[in-house]
């Protein structure tokens, strides 16, 4: 899964990613996010957040800690994916999601993966 590595602006290395979610071993009926939350940052970097979008194949390349495809922090990451059906909204209907409720949150998500 890994790809090549970035840095820039005083800010700490990043590694670029690419990989594919699966939706029950198949694809998406929509397109969704992928949010990596830090479990624990490889040793000397700091924890940090990173967001990927992904196609309806499941499909992403463009992960983005600080700057649009920048990459992400080496390090654990505790994965939380959204795909909606109706998507939150403002005063609008509830939200449904393709999604079980457990992978929605990194609090109850038990899928992880680590970034060297």
């Amino acid at each position: 899964m890994l790809v090549s590595e970035g840095c820039g602006r005083d800010r700490p290395r990043t590694v670029k990613i690419d990989g594919r979610v699966t939706l029950d071993q198949g694809d998406w009926p929509a397109s969704g996010e992928i949010l990596f939350l830090p479990v624990e940052p490889a040793a000397g970097y700091p924890r940090h957040n990173a967001v990927a979008k992904f196609a309806t194949d499941g499909a992403f390349d463009r992960v983005t800690t600080w700057e649009e495809g920048d990459g992400i922090v080496p390090g654990t990451y505790r994965i939380a994916i959204t795909c909606w059906k109706t998507p939150p909204q403002f005063n609008g209907p509830p939200p449904v999601s393709w999604v079980d409720q457990r992978y929605i949150a990194g609090s109850t998500s038990d899928k992880e993966v680590e970034i060297t």
